[in-house]
């Protein structure tokens, strides 16, 4: 897994999440971007075996590739996705395009409640114990915790990703859990 194939697909989604927020569902541009999200996504889910997209603080992994360098795009997405407290994304290989549609305006509307919501190729939520099972466990300083973050951040993508429970925990981690959001 590569940062080239892996960055468009974070690009992608926030471009589409930008898109939803500000156009009508049938505008031309938002269905060019979910065609081509939805194409990426898929691709990378199947080769994968899912897609596990993490937001730390200001940064994006995408299952162990951290993208830490700044961009507008991903600051934006990262903010949204604080707004609506999820911390992490996973995508399931054969997601149709309607499910990620819905998803997508979901993000970009910024109304209803995640709780609320019901999907069948995508869970989401906050790993809790990140940044404790990243830095504290390293014995990092308050000064370096942000590169330490990080690796605490793989290690918590890379030890959920296939773990996921429908309650929301993650069965036998004790460096991080992924909780359901609050009603």
């Amino acid at each position: 897994m590569t940062e080239d194939t892996l960055f468009p697909v974070v690009s992608d989604l926030a471009l589409a999440i930008q898109g939803a927020s500000a156009y009508p569902e049938n505008h031309p541009r938002v269905q060019e971007l979910l065609v081509r999200l939805h194409r990426r996504v898929q691709s990378e889910a199947e080769r994968l075996r899912g897609l596990n997209i993490g937001f730390f603080r200001d940064h994006v992994v995408v299952d162990e590739c951290p993208f830490m360098e700044p961009n507008p795009t991903l600051a934006r997405l990262i903010e949204r996705m604080r707004e609506k407290g999820i911390e992490k994304i996973l995508i399931s290989e054969g997601i149709t395009f309607g499910e990620l549609k819905r998803f997508v305006y979901f993000l970009g509307s910024g109304t209803g409640s995640p709780s609320e919501q019901f999907w069948e190729s995508i869970a989401y939520g906050r790993i809790e114990g990140a940044d404790s099972a990243g830095a504290a466990a390293l014995g990092l300083s308050p000064a370096s915790r942000s590169s330490g973050i990080m690796a605490g951040a793989t290690v918590a993508l890379r030890t959920s990703s296939h773990r996921w429970s429908p309650n929301g925990r993650v069965p036998g981690s004790r460096k991080a859990a992924i909780s359901s959001l609050p009603s």
